[in-house]
This record gives structure tokens, sequence and C-alpha cells, in this order.
């Protein structure tokens, strides 16, 4: 069991206070209270007694898009939690934050979302992605739904979660991600040494 993270953008923001307000408002609605930010990282802890070890979080702002990362989602936070609860806290902060597209991603950081696949659609899967309203129309809820995902959960805005794969450390995540990728049409970004 490996660590992983989560990044996300979402839109409508007007400065970083504004995005730490909506963070802060939607996790406070679930339950987690906000603790002290980290003065080296800038990521602050939140807790909650069904994630003892805490969720750290962090936000940048790039003009009127917000992106939030959580990282590192430790193995003690995954161990403690269960993943389906930690992807259920995921889904549910993209619905409170309104979420362009997110996803987690590996310990080497390995596809992490960027502000580009906003406009281009996303050129990465891994074990949950969020996709918001816009992606869900080009691709066709229909279309997404006969994917290779193990769950697909359309939410009331017309956005959707997606889950790939059973947890973040299934054995058969790449041909996953490549069986997603051909059924949707789309191209995989490449890294250094990967088998992609």
């Amino acid at each position: 069991m490996g660590s992983v993270g989560f990044n996300a953008w979402f839109g409508g923001v007007s400065s970083e206070a504004d995005a730490w307000e909506r963070v802060d408002q939607c996790l406070a609605g679930l339950g987690f209270s906000k603790g002290q930010a980290d003065p080296l990282s800038g990521s602050v802890g939140y807790a909650n007694p069904a994630f003892p070890t805490g969720v750290p979080l962090s936000i940048g702002v790039s003009g009127p898009v917000a992106n939030f990362s959580i990282y590192p989602i430790t193995n003690k936070l995954r161990r403690s939690s269960g993943d389906d609860k930690l992807r259920s806290l995921l889904r549910d902060l993209c619905d409170g934050t309104s979420v362009l597209l997110g996803r987690t991603d590996t310990a080497e950081m390995m596809g992490v979302v960027t502000e580009a696949e906003l406009q281009s659609g996303p050129d990465w899967f891994d074990w949950f992605q969020y996709w918001g309203p816009d992606l869900v129309r080009r691709w066709g809820l229909d279309r997404i739904k006969a994917g290779p995902f193990r769950l697909v959960e359309p939410r009331p805005s017309g956005a959707c979660a997606l889950t790939l794969f059973d947890g973040p450390d299934d054995p058969d995540q790449m041909k996953l991600q490549r069986r997603a990728a051909k059924h949707l049409g789309i191209q995989l970004r490449e890294f250094p040494g990967s088998a992609f």
C-alpha cells in the first residue's frame, strides 16, 4: 500500500482567500475542523473522527481557477479510513467545491492534473477521477458509463465521479488506464520510463 495524492481544479474564485473559504466551508459541512497551517509547506491539516490521522490540504490560485492538493495521502491514513471512505470524501469535496477536473496521482506525482487539461481534456487516468459537467458533456455520460470503470457516479451538478480500479495499489491499473483511454479516445500523457 503506497502513498498517493489528489489534485483538483475548480473555477469561479476571485482570490486565494476566496478559494480557502470555499474549501473550508465544504470541509466544515463534511464534519472536518481546520487545524494550523504548516509554515514550511503551507498545507493545512483538517481533522475528522473518520480520518484520525488528518487530511493535509494546500491551495494555489491561477486567475479565475484554483487548485487544491491533498498530499500525501499516507498509508496510515488509507489504513485508518479505508479506500472506499477516502474515495467518498474526495467525491464529496469535489461536489462541494464545484471541481472542473480532479484526480488521484501516484507518490511519484505521475498524473497530477494540469491547468491545460481544463481546455484540452484529461490526459491521464488513475484510481479516482472527478470530471466536471463540461467534461461529462464532451464525452457523454452514456459513453463514460459503457467504459471500463469500476464505479461511475453521476452527480446532481452534471459532474461525474469515476473510480477506475479497486484501489491505488491495484496490480491491473496500467491495463485499466489503457482500456479507459482507448474507450474514450484519449491519448495518455507520456512519462519518462513509463510503460505507456
